[in-house]
């Protein structure tokens, strides 16, 4: 199915493999298809990037259906489902935006319900991508940002060096929604950091100390924008706090 449908020169041969995939995933019980992910995702994966709107939906359909059997099976193919998702984010064609979102939501369960999942090695692919300038892709990073700052077994104020300045520069964005997003997410990280002052004085000085130059850095930057102006009204804001 993989070599000689999902790789085929036709479209609706490269459709019918990747149907071909996911209901042999679904036929098999979880624990016999944990075997077969590698040899079953690797193709659908590739068909994210497809020329074809509709083989880009059909291989949505494929991963969401193998995921949902394999569930934290697709985990040791997270960098490549999320550059994956970051594709189908940006896509021109809504139908493939929306299968995207259906299969964010559900890698979102299948990471939370994970008791040992590496959280440091994920926070780097959020803010390898906090910089692009998609709207579509940016509203994606928030949204993993703030699921993650949601789990009490995450602790994001740690990783803040890493992505503060990205969460920054979405406040320039030209998306309205986006940008709002934005400022409630920096507004719940800065009100975290002054709640440990009182409560956890060692883990606030920690965090201050680690952003203070980053946010120094964003109250002189950017262009002569209206948006540039509030990114540095709100690093000063921020700065204030830290004083």
């Amino acid at each position: 199915l993989a070599e000689d449908f999902c790789r085929s020169a036709f479209p609706n041969r490269r459709k019918g493999g990747l149907m071909g995939l996911a209901s042999m995933e679904i036929a098999l019980n979880h624990q016999p298809a944990q075997r077969h992910v590698a040899q079953l995702v690797e193709p659908v994966l590739i068909c994210f990037s497809d020329e074809d709107a509709s083989v880009r939906y059909s291989a949505c359909e494929a991963f969401y259906n193998i995921a949902k059997v394999v569930r934290g099976g697709i985990l040791p193919n997270l960098r490549a489902v999320f550059d994956g998702l970051c594709r189908l984010y940006s896509d021109v064609d809504q139908s493939v935006k929306d299968g995207a979102q259906c299969i964010d939501r559900l890698v979102r369960d299948v990471v939370t319900e994970q008791r040992d999942f590496d959280y440091s090695a994920f926070i780097p692919l959020l803010t390898e991508r906090i910089r692009v300038l998609n709207p579509s892709v940016r509203q994606l990073i928030l949204g993993w940002i703030v699921l993650l700052d949601s789990l009490p077994q995450v602790d994001m104020i740690v990783y803040l060096p890493q992505y503060l300045e990205g969460l920054f520069g979405i406040l320039a964005s030209d998306n309205r929604d986006i940008r709002h997003n934005a400022e409630v997410c920096l507004a719940e990280l800065l009100e975290e950091i002054r709640s440990s002052a009182a409560e956890r004085p060692a883990r606030a000085q920690r965090a201050v100390a680690e952003a203070a130059s980053t946010v120094a850095r964003c109250c002189r930057s950017g262009e002569r924008r209206p948006e540039d102006n509030y990114v540095r009204l709100m690093a000063l804001h921020w700065l204030l706090e830290f004083v």
